[in-house]
């Protein structure tokens, strides 16, 4: 999602009254510094960005034909993918933090259905022999 996409949501998330989220502002405040590097001979542009705690995330920009690379583009675009890396662990940090509640049945009944899901089971995975079996083969 564009920085200008979550910035109109964040702006709609204020006008109704909702409170801890993850906003674009916390995620500014969380970058220390950017680092980018385009792999000579490939439109591969790569952006690794610091979190303030240490932690990293990196993204990438390419073009399939390397008649349209354009180096400013491609750094951009890597910024643009590392950074929407930064929102899903600032709102797991926000969810430690224990400023909004478990997601538990009785906190949020809406988000459960109404059936019983311990009855749902999920199949057993093949043993290694058996995905060795249906395995392709060179």
């Amino acid at each position: 999602m564009a920085k200008r996409d979550r910035e109109s949501l964040q702006k709609r998330f204020m006008e109704e009254g909702k409170t801890a989220y993850v906003s674009t502002e916390s995620a500014d405040a969380a970058i220390k510094a950017e680092h980018y590097h385009h792999f000579e001979g490939t439109t591969v542009t790569v952006c690794v960005i610091e979190l303030v705690n240490g932690f990293t995330v990196i993204g990438k920009g390419a073009c399939a034909n390397p008649g349209n690379f354009d180096a400013e583009l491609g750094k951009e675009l890597a910024r643009d993918d590392a950074y929407n890396q930064i929102f899903p662990h600032l709102a797991f940090m926000l969810c430690e933090s224990g400023a909004v509640p478990a997601i538990t049945p009785e906190a949020f009944p809406d988000l459960f259905p109404s059936r019983d899901v311990t009855a749902d089971v999920l199949p057993e995975a093949p043993s290694a022999d058996e995905f060795a079996e249906h395995a392709p083969t060179g």
